[in-house]
């Protein structure tokens, strides 16, 4: 007789949640799901939930030589921020680092010149933490009117 597949997973399951079960209580997360029966008083330090990073870039395209503005929110007070730059076919540009104002957040100004690379260009914010989140602009040709003569 051919077992059926439910015969065949039943074990495996039961060795895998058990296995589960195991990893949680060795590190401890099982104790922080289950209600403790200790009547006496505890004291945990709570630290802040960092919020989802969000990096923003303005403009999203514009001519080389333009500035663009960098604002990544989201961050905590302690968190110390780089952000990289890096146009297709080039070499990568690391700013120095930035501290997050009271609202968790930090602005960066990235000024392209005439002479830039046309194309698409990638954004890194990372914290020292490692945190990261990245965005894009597009620098186009510079226009006629900016355009060296």
């Amino acid at each position: 007789m051919r077992p059926r597949a439910s015969d065949l997973i039943a074990p495996s399951s039961v060795f895998l949640g058990g296995l589960g079960l195991v990893v949680l209580v060795g590190c401890g997360a099982l104790s922080r799901l289950v209600p403790s029966t200790d009547p006496s008083p505890s004291t945990t330090a709570v630290r802040p939930a960092a919020a989802s990073l969000a990096l923003s870039v303005t403009p999203g395209n514009a001519p080389a030589g333009t500035s663009f503005h960098l604002r990544l929110t989201g961050l905590l007070p302690t968190d110390v921020v780089t952000f990289s730059i890096l146009a297709q076919g080039g070499r990568p540009y690391t700013g120095p680092t930035h501290t997050p104002d009271a609202s968790g957040a930090v602005q960066a100004v990235y000024e392209t010149a005439q002479s830039d690379r046309v194309g698409l260009y990638v954004v890194l914010a990372h914290t020292a933490t490692g945190r990261a989140v990245y965005g894009t602009f597009h620098v186009e040709p510079p226009t006629a009117a900016s355009a060296p003569s």
